[in-house]
């Protein structure tokens, strides 16, 4: 080739990069300082020209430039692209895999009402299923199901102290015992959904409040072998609750807690 040389501008436009790059490299070890001409200009020869072809093309298949300089530097050097190729070949097709599966996620949650709530079963909801089996699903309204789900679908979504789980089976075995008591349950949560489209001074609030307090009042305690929360922990799993629901079904419930309250 007769030792014939090129300015960086030129050797740029023969690779297709920038001069930019081609200093960028320079300055990271992955080529060279280069000749000078007698005014101070970088030139580039065949030698440095295929250097630069093989970081260009490095890069154009993911490579990141760290990884380059050793690639360049180490002992598989001289081996060519195959082994290199293969490798990222793995971690490509794992990372499609990661994708997929996000994208099935994505998929599954857009299908949903509400893409916030899991796509699991809420905890409550299994362990009743579990206890009652197609009892469950004859006792209960599809809709009371559904609020129930979402409720509890919002609850299951956080990291709650010992205890939570503890409560939700102390529960789903008690009502499970005590099929009246669950029926009774769930006609007052029939008529509790029933506001969802009620406004929050309808007379049924009042009356379901104080039918509620009753109820519960008139039930020994489920969880009273759990391990006792604090207050604030309490206070936000209750106020939690409260965010799914209507604003009458919402004062419902604060009334219910005002009457517990009141009657120790």
């Amino acid at each position: 080739m007769g030792g014939e040389k090129l300015t960086i501008g030129e050797a740029a436009r023969l690779l297709g990069m920038t001069p930019r790059a081609i200093r960028h490299y320079e300055r990271l070890g992955l080529l060279e300082e280069p000749e000078r001409s007698a005014a101070g200009y970088r030139l580039y020869g065949a030698r440095e020209l295929l250097r630069l072809r093989r970081i260009k093309r490095l890069r154009e298949l993911g490579l990141p430039l760290q990884r380059i300089g050793r690639l360049l530097e180490g002992p598989e050097a001289g081996t060519g692209l195959r082994p290199v190729l293969e490798f990222l070949l793995g971690e490509v097709e794992s990372r499609l895999r990661e994708l997929e599966g996000r994208r099935a996620a994505i998929l599954e949650a857009l299908s949903r009402t509400d893409p916030e709530e899991s796509a699991e079963r809420p905890l409550l909801l299994r362990l009743l299923e579990e206890r009652l089996g197609r009892r469950m699903e004859e006792m209960a309204d599809p809709d009371l199901l559904e609020q129930g789900r979402r409720v509890w679908s919002l609850l299951d979504a956080f990291e709650w102290p010992e205890g939570y789980r503890e409560a939700h089976e102390a529960l789903a075995c008690h009502l499970a015992r005590h099929p009246e008591a669950l029926r009774r349950l769930l006609g007052l949560e029939e008529r509790l959904a029933a506001l969802a489209h009620a406004p929050p001074d309808s007379p049924e609030v009042e009356q379901l409040a104080e039918e509620f307090a009753r109820y519960w009042a008139e039930q020994p305690s489920p969880a009273q072998d759990a391990p006792a929360w604090p207050e604030n922990v309490s206070g936000v799993l209750y106020e939690l609750s409260l965010s799914r629901l209507s604003r009458a079904q919402r004062r419902c419930l604060e009334l219910v807690r005002e009457r517990l309250e009141a009657r120790g």
